[in-house]
Order: C-alpha cells, then sequence, then structure tokens
C-alpha cells in the first residue's frame, strides 16, 4: 500500500476517533441536562411537598398537645377516682367500726368468735340472711299513677277490701 493509501486510512480514523469523542461529549452533555432538568422537577416538588410537610408538623403538634390534655385529664380523674375510694375505704371503717361497736356492746353476740364477723347477726332475728325479716312476702300491689287513692294490702290490719 502506498503511503496516500496509509494517509487516507490515518485521516478516516482520526475523523472516527473524532465523531465518537464528539459522540461522547455530547451524549454526557445531554445526560447533564437530563439530570439538571431532573434536579430541578425534584426540587419543584420538594418545594410543594415541604408545605405538605408543614401542614403535617403543625398537625402532629396539634394532635400532641391534645395527647398532653387527655394524658392531663386522665390523670385528674384518675386522682379524683383515687380519692373516692379512699373516702370509701373510710366510710366502709367506719360503717365497720359501728358494727363491731354494736356487737361489742350486745350480749347476744360473741364478737370474740373465730368465725365472728361483723354486722352478720341480729339477736332478734339470728343470723343474717340477706333478707329483711319484715319484708313481704305477698304478691307486688300495682303502682299508684297518682290519680287515684293507693291501693292498699288486705295484709295490713285496719285495710278495706275494695270491689
Amino acid at each position: 500500500m502506498s503511503t496516500i493509501g496509509w494517509i487516507i486510512i490515518a485521516i478516516v480514523a482520526v475523523i472516527v476517533i473524532a465523531a465518537l469523542i464528539a459522540a461522547v461529549v455530547a451524549a454526557r452533555k445531554r445526560r447533564r441536562e437530563q439530570h439538571a432538568a431532573q434536579a430541578a422537577e425534584l426540587r419543584s416538588a420538594a418545594l410543594e411537598h415541604r408545605t405538605d410537610v408543614t401542614a403535617a408538623q403543625r398537625e402532629a403538634a396539634e394532635s400532641e398537645a391534645q395527647a398532653q390534655l387527655a394524658r392531663a385529664e386522665a390523670d385528674r380523674v384518675e386522682e379524683e377516682a383515687a380519692r373516692a375510694h379512699r373516702a370509701l375505704a373510710q366510710e366502709e371503717a367506719a360503717h365497720e367500726d359501728t358494727l363491731r361497736e354494736a356487737d361489742r356492746l350486745d350480749p347476744a353476740v360473741d364478737h370474740t368468735a373465730d368465725d365472728y364477723s361483723p354486722g352478720t347477726t341480729s339477736p332478734a332475728y339470728g343470723t343474717d340472711t340477706g333478707t329483711d325479716p319484715h319484708a313481704d312476702t305477698g304478691a307486688a300491689l300495682p303502682p299508684s299513677n297518682g290519680t287515684g287513692p293507693a291501693p292498699t294490702d288486705p295484709r295490713t290490719p285496719g285495710a278495706h277490701r275494695r270491689d
């Protein structure tokens, strides 16, 4: 091959290499422009999303404040319930003390027995079964509607029969 052939091959090779370099540079430039456009879109979306984040932060802060108020109210109510339980315990203790004193004074009650429980015995009626010894064992009377005389129990002394 002649020198001119080699020169033409060298020139073509340089042109091909230059074209490849130009293509690579252009591709990089396009990628940079695409990346810059994507970055701008992401920044725009982030800016729009920032308002959502701010609203969510505000809502979270309001919810936390409400939760703190609810906890404070729950603590207050719990303390109130504890006070009520203490008052109940005091009332029950006072009631039991009264029953114990009555049982201590009553000669028919053995308040020193192992199975003694305050207020469970009544000397006039025997062991308390939880029922009222004076309770009515008959049928219930119809309630009065307030327009006429109240019904009378025929078992009551002096009651008159109505027909």
